[in-house]
């Protein structure tokens, strides 16, 4: 993990952490927070490494409007921060 992504990863892994045991307000603000944190870092990436990342932005915010906690956090855990940690910017 280089020192770019690492407070956005440990972000993300608070994130999806609040929306596992419930805490909805702070996991919202949180997500608010990682998404400012993600556009950063995305500014950085590759053509390709972005075409990798970009997909996964709409279904996370469609499950976070549909309160779809649950799912919100396993695209987080299990797709965005694989990725970030995998990412050598």
């Amino acid at each position: 993990m280089t020192m770019t992504n690492k407070p956005l990863t440990s972000q993300l892994i608070s994130v999806a952490h609040f929306f596992r045991i419930g805490h909805e307000a702070q996991a919202n603000q949180s997500f608010t927070n990682s998404l400012d944190m993600l556009s950063e870092y995305c500014t950085k990436l590759s053509p390709q490494q972005l075409n990798q990342i970009t997909p996964l932005i709409e279904p996370m915010l469609l499950a976070q409007q549909r309160r779809d906690t649950l799912f919100l956090a396993d695209i987080i855990e299990h797709e965005l921060i694989p990725l970030v940690i995998t990412f050598r910017v």
